[in-house]
């Protein structure tokens, strides 16, 4: 991967991800079908669809979780194998694995000197920038010394702990961060502050692709580029999001109607009919 942005104590590669041609089946079911695409580095990016389009599935292939059963994964245009992608990525997934007993910070510090080992003083500064610059990112030095709890019971609210799902990822310094539905269980508010901090983050030079379900109007136009799945792992549009519903007016005549969520049009359009 070529270029570099400073973040902490050394600096990050810049990595465009691009894919071509992904094809993945289970026991007799295609989940991703002919899916071609491309993430920019310093971009926040978004993929959308229906359940069972594909988006989480499409996520852990491109972390190297998955092999595909054909296409590739490039890095800077150059294919790179599932071990390869893991050294570049994090992965934020939908449920966080945290201890509750453990403070915001306590919980980051832990994951940076698993994620950037060395007992160096070099090597303690590094971890100690990473954990400093993920808790400003994230908005979350009011409540570095809160342990994190339950929601309620004294401990840091729903939208912060996801906020401090995606810190862990952050302070291991990845490339691409790639967070599985990232506002899951959030009102709109809170909704809104996650990703915004997301684009914060994707500032830095980081490539941020985020799974969302449900964006409100204000969030989607948050997003630099889409990526819209249909049923069964197809694609329907990949591009930029200001191009997104002029694709579908001008290939097909269909217009979003005034006042209504653009996110919400596009869903519907590719979303199974209802019976019957």
């Amino acid at each position: 991967a070529s270029g570099a942005r400073g973040m902490g104590f050394d600096s990050i590669p810049l990595v465009d991800l691009s894919f071509d041609s992904l094809r993945l089946s289970r026991a007799g079911r295609r989940l991703l079908d002919d899916v071609s695409g491309r993430f920019r580095h310093g971009e926040l990016s978004v993929v959308l669809g229906p359940s069972g389009a594909g988006k989480t599935t499409l996520l852990q292939v491109l972390a190297g979780k998955l092999v595909a059963d054909s296409g590739a994964v490039r890095l800077n245009g150059q294919p790179a194998a599932p071990s390869r992608l893991r050294s570049f990525m994090g992965f934020v997934p939908e449920e966080d694995v945290m201890l509750r007993s453990l403070t915001v910070e306590e919980t980051l510090s832990f994951a940076a000197r698993l994620r950037l080992p060395g007992a160096t003083p070099a090597a303690k500064a590094a971890r100690a920038a990473e954990v400093e610059q993920a808790l400003r990112l994230l908005g979350l030095r009011p409540v570095r010394a809160t342990r994190v709890g339950d929601a309620g019971q004294g401990g840091v609210s729903f939208g912060e702990r996801r906020r401090l799902n995606i810190g862990i990822e952050l302070v291991g310094r990845p490339s691409v961060v790639l967070v599985d539905d990232a506002t899951a269980g959030l009102d709109s508010e809170t909704a809104l502050q996650v990703l915004s901090c997301l684009r914060l983050v994707s500032r830095r030079g980081i490539n941020v692709v985020a799974i969302l379900h449900q964006p409100s109007a204000d969030a989607f136009a948050l997003f630099s580029s889409v990526l819209l799945l249909a049923p069964l792992g197809r694609v329907a549009f990949e591009g930029r999001t200001a191009a997104a519903l002029r694709h579908f007016e001008e290939a097909f005549g269909l217009r979003c109607p005034r006042y209504t969520n653009p996110a919400e049009f596009l869903l519907e359009l590719v979303s199974d009919p209802p019976p019957s």
